[in-house]
């Protein structure tokens, strides 16, 4: 959370942890998200997204989607773990997850994203301490090597969210900023650092 006059300060969820697990999970009536979303995971894999960034942006074709298939290949942790089920939208070439029967049962990668970043800016406005707040803006990291659709996908995913994205960054170059606003050297003195993404 960057607000006016304040430095950056790392948003605690629920339960008052730093980090929140990228899960959304369809299994009840209302989403649920993180470490909550988990815990549906075993009842009902398939209504529990995760690694999701595997859907945005990518070509792939009705035939990679079935089991065995380019998209599980890409996936790398197969079926036997994640049984997704899956289904193509033709119009865009896009995959996309089956959560029920019909068509309001399905979601698109950029949707489940999108339920992501809602629930980030729940817990951003949440933690005002007696201040109402209202996050209205998105700064998104990213791996180097995302193609201009993955891009584009994660622009679409804050505009459904109802969020701007400002930029999205590369994670090597935010760590970097991030260390370089925490740091306070001793003086006249110089450091020399590697940021390396393996």
């Amino acid at each position: 959370l960057m607000s006016q006059g304040k430095g950056l300060e790392i948003v605690l969820n629920s339960h008052s942890k730093r980090k929140t697990s990228t899960a959304v999970s369809f299994h009840e009536a209302s989403r649920t998200f993180g470490d909550d979303a988990l815990a549906h995971q075993g009842r009902a894999p398939a209504k529990v997204p995760m690694f999701f960034h595997s859907l945005l942006g990518h070509n792939f074709t009705e035939e990679d989607i079935k089991l065995g298939g380019k998209w599980w290949e890409k996936f790398g942790l197969g079926s036997k773990f994640y049984s997704y089920n899956l289904g193509f939208q033709s119009d865009r070439g896009a995959p996309h997850f089956v959560l029920a029967e019909g068509a309001e049962g399905t979601s698109d990668g950029e949707e489940v994203l999108a339920s992501i970043f809602f629930a980030a800016k729940q817990m951003a406005e949440a933690s005002g301490e007696g201040t109402p707040l209202s996050v209205r803006d998105l700064v998104v990291t990213m791996p180097s090597d995302a193609s201009l659709r993955q891009r584009q996908a994660i622009v679409a995913a804050g505009e459904i969210a109802g969020l701007r994205v400002l930029t999205l960054v590369n994670e090597v170059s935010a760590f970097a900023v991030q260390r370089a606003v925490d740091y306070t050297p001793e003086k006249g003195s110089a450091e020399l650092v590697l940021f390396f993404n393996l």
